[in-house]
């Protein structure tokens, strides 16, 4: 878990997100950890960044193919335009 929540708060203090999603099976797979993952992400971030919420996503498994369907329909609809 300590290099997750580093490589979490690298991106963190990278792009300032408001929040940060984790999908798939990895995802699933830190429930019991989600917690201890956003405090110590935050505690090592920046000053300026340590309100970042750190979330599982909801969509699971989902996730890529509705981006990936959600990019094709984004992407042709601005081809139309």
């Amino acid at each position: 878990l300590q290099y997750l929540t580093i490589t979490l708060a690298n991106i963190n203090n990278t792009f300032a997100p408001d929040a940060i999603i984790i999908s798939g099976g990895v995802g699933k797979s830190l429930t019991p950890y989600m917690d201890h993952i956003e405090k110590n992400a935050q505690a090592a971030s920046l000053p300026a960044n340590q309100t970042v919420h750190i979330h599982q996503s909801k969509l699971s498994q989902d996730a890529m193919i509705l981006g990936a369907a959600s990019t094709i329909f984004t992407l042709h609809n601005e081809s139309h335009h």
